[in-house]
């Protein structure tokens, strides 16, 4: 335990460090009268010399007993101080008091605040031989802790212990000699002679209380170490397991300690880094403003908190950390260096500064939906007035050509108001069933952009309906995603005779059968919905085609360059329950072939074609049809149209008026034209209303937004047919007449 209690002079060495005047005890204690009154008698010459000789020969033996004695306590002492551990301690006592001082049996029992009662160690069997006690709990006789708790060193005449007295033994008891110090008790220790029935002396208990103090230092200072190795320990593991870069440094900001997650976070081994300063791990353009954040530490002799800083891999990276640390300091209570971590928040950072991203994006998007709806609004009641006055102009007039231009200047505002709105739906997140050729469509235009006009782009999509489930932000991802690809590689191949550069977007659904599934795909055979995008680009070869959805893989030069990645394409479309198939030649160019399962909703119903239908007859669905909108222009339109195909028509310039004109008309009202959103009441609100007085009414919705746009942070979501503004008044004719054909 102590290097200088190995021998008997270290073992006082050790004592009197631990107790002053501890050996001066010992001395004074087994030091008696006679030795000073012989030596008066010696003086005296031979007067009472039979006196003197007998006085002599007892002070000698008790000069004898009392180095004796004095041997017998430094060797359980040094027993003691030569163990490491407490429970070494405890064994010690134990054995060392029952070997050197002659008693039978020995116990030593410790107090235990948690309990409050006495906790077994270590004792002495019937066999004599020490056996493990850590399991007992000693509530001790009443009697005697009163004595103990009152300041006695030692209570005579106890109940024997484990195993209790048996016949014949009733008058052996046992004497309790009390580890205390300051006045607090930590224990006792139990003696008895109960095979031999030697009775004890008073004047062993009291050898015994000579060195109790010393025991309790030897426990305290064991306990005291295995708290330290522990803490060590527990400091240890926390550093080698925290994924944070733990560390120490002087007051120069020089690292002295570094926990092991140094080299994952920069790639150098722990004592690489010792003996470097902070700053070092910098980049060269940041040093100053760290050291000076750094210095100003010191010079407050402050914590630091969260101070953000960047520090280079030993590859060249940079990693951003935040950094926490506290002062050390010495016995006075200067501060000579400092403790603390660094904490990587690169990952933290990127996603604030995505998040901050998607919250532009999504502030754009609602000022642009709003823009789109006002616009789609003022749209829609220009091209109805200019369908309405063509429809007057004779084909020769001199002005229809100025009317054909506004219109035509019309389409192009339409164009860009729909652009507007796919960019806006773009930030609202959500699957639903959707058409793939109307997602395509709608971006169309965009892509040419993006591609520029030194690449060709044709959009192929099918006459057949090609509904998914999905959400329609990640299919315009996906697709955008493969035409800029698309477009890479073309511009990397460069023009090349007799093949121009291309690149061809088609949709529709295909018939996959069990042969080229399992050949091709991870999919079952059946129907699907299928993307693809061809390139003329600079192909693939073998090795590349292998690595083409791997994370971060990519053969692009400019890394500014870099998209969604091809790596994220497939996740989508695989977390659709989809698959990818890639074929490629090199020199020739690449076809991304997409399939997404077609959702039950899916009719596979063709279209009659982008032509108008032609103006229904004026007798076919006549009825009387209720028009809200808020718009009047519109609403004058809108009436206008319906009276001259013969309907009767009830205007309402809001919903709350709608729902007055309706009630006395409930019977009669055979469609509801509604606008969506409206001020105070909304157009689902007023169908809902209505459809408590008319369950099943016919409602056709109009409106600048689409069902999946977010007004007022709520989806319009309605199940309803919707007409998108602008529309024309003959797409709003075909309309009605699709929904009340079945009563002609």
């Amino acid at each position: 335990m102590h290097e200088g209690a190995r021998g008997l002079g270290g073992v006082v060495t050790f004592l009197e460090s631990a107790v002053p005047g501890f050996y001066f005890k010992i001395v004074k204690f087994t030091s008696g009268p006679l030795v000073s009154e012989a030596r008066k008698d010696t003086k005296g010459g031979r007067r009472g010399s039979s006196r003197t000789n007998e006085g002599l020969r007892a002070e000698l033996e008790r000069v004898r007993a009392a180095e004796e004695a004095k041997g017998r306590v430094l060797r359980v002492l040094g027993r003691v101080t030569a163990q490491e551990s407490v429970e070494g301690i405890c064994r010690a006592i134990v054995e060392g008091v029952r070997e050197e001082l002659g008693f039978d049996r020995v116990g030593l029992f410790i107090w235990d605040d948690s309990i409050g009662w006495f906790r077994g160690t270590f004792g002495t069997g019937l066999d004599g031989k020490t056996t493990d006690e850590r399991h007992i709990v000693w509530a001790i006789q009443p009697q005697y802790f009163r004595r103990i708790q009152q300041g006695a060193t030692f209570v005579r005449g106890c109940i024997v212990g484990e195993p209790l007295p048996r016949p014949g033994e009733e008058g052996i008891t046992a004497d309790l000699v009390v580890l205390r110090r300051g006045g607090k008790i930590y224990g006792v220790i139990s003696v008895d002679n109960r095979m031999s029935r030697r009775p004890i002396p008073q004047q062993e208990l009291e050898y015994l209380t000579l060195f109790t103090e010393v025991l309790v230092n030897a426990m305290e200072i064991a306990r005291a170490r295995v708290a330290l190795k522990a803490s060590e320990s527990r400091f240890e593991q926390i550093a080698d397991l925290s994924r944070e870069w733990i560390w120490e440094t002087d007051r120069t900001w020089r690292y002295t300690y570094s926990s092991p997650a140094v080299e994952r976070l920069l790639g150098y081994r722990p004592e690489e880094v010792l003996g470097r300063k902070m700053d070092e791990f910098a980049p060269p353009q940041l040093r100053r403003p760290l050291v000076a954040s750094l210095q100003e530490a010191i010079e407050r002799d402050q914590r630091v908190e969260a101070l953000g800083m960047r520090l280079v891999r030993r590859d060249g990276g940079q990693v951003i950390c935040e950094t926490f640390a506290v002062p050390l300091r010495d016995a006075s209570g200067t501060c000579v260096g400092y403790r603390g971590c660094h904490r990587d928040v690169t990952r933290e950072r990127r996603l604030e500064s995505e998040l901050l991203h998607a919250q532009k994006l999504e502030a754009i998007g609602r000022l642009a939906a709003g823009i789109a709806h006002d616009f789609n609004n003022i749209l829609t009641s220009i091209l109805g007035v200019v369908e309405l006055i063509l429809g007057e102009l004779d084909d020769g007039d001199p002005i229809r050509g100025d009317i054909e231009r506004i219109r035509e200047a019309g389409e192009r505002a339409v164009t860009l108001t729909r652009q507007l709105l796919a960019f806006s739906r773009s930030q609202v997140r959500g699957e639903r069933i959707i058409d793939l050729r109307s997602e395509v469509a709608q971006i169309e235009e965009f892509l040419r952009r993006v591609i520029g006009e030194e690449v060709g782009l044709v959009v192929k999509l099918s006459r057949e309906t090609c509904r998914v489930k999905a959400d329609p932000s990640e299919i315009r991802q996906v697709v955008l995603e493969l035409v800029v690809n698309a477009r890479d590689a073309v511009l990397q191949k460069g023009a090349r005779a007799g093949q121009p550069a291309m690149i061809t977007v088609s949709v529709g659904p295909v018939e996959l059968d069990q042969d080229y599934c399992r050949k091709h795909l991870k999919l079952g055979p059946g129907r699907y919905a299928m993307i693809s995008v061809a390139d003329t680009g600079i192909g693939m070869d073998e090795e590349t085609l292998q690595r083409v959805f791997e994370p971060f893989f990519s053969t692009r030069s400019d890394l500014r360059r870099r998209g969604l990645g091809l790596s994220s394409v497939y996740g989508l479309v695989q977390n659709r329950g989809g698959d990818v198939m890639v074929e490629s030649v090199p020199g020739k160019g690449s076809i991304f072939r997409i399939y997404l399962p077609l959702a039950e909703e899916n009719q596979g119903a063709r279209e009659t074609g982008s032509k108008e239908r032609g103006r229904p007859a004026n007798d076919s669905g006549k009825g009387l049809v209720l028009v809200v909108e808020d718009e009047a222009a519109i609403r004058a339109l809108i009436s206008r149209k319906l009276k001259s195909l013969g309907y009767r028509v009830l205007e309402a310039a809001d919903g709350r008026v709608g729902l007055e004109l309706a009630r006395n008309r409930t019977a009669e009202i055979k469609l509801i034209i509604s606008d969506l959103v409206m001020p105070g009441m909304s157009g689902k609100e007023l169908v809902e209303k209505l459809r408590q007085m008319v369950p099943g009414c016919r409602v056709l919705f109009i409106s600048g937004y689409s069902a999946d746009d977010t007004v007022a942070g709520r989806c319009i979501g309605t199940q309803e047919r919707l007409i998108e503004k602008p529309f024309t008044l003959d797409q709003l004719a075909a309309a009605v007449e699709e929904m009340l054909q079945t009563d002609a």
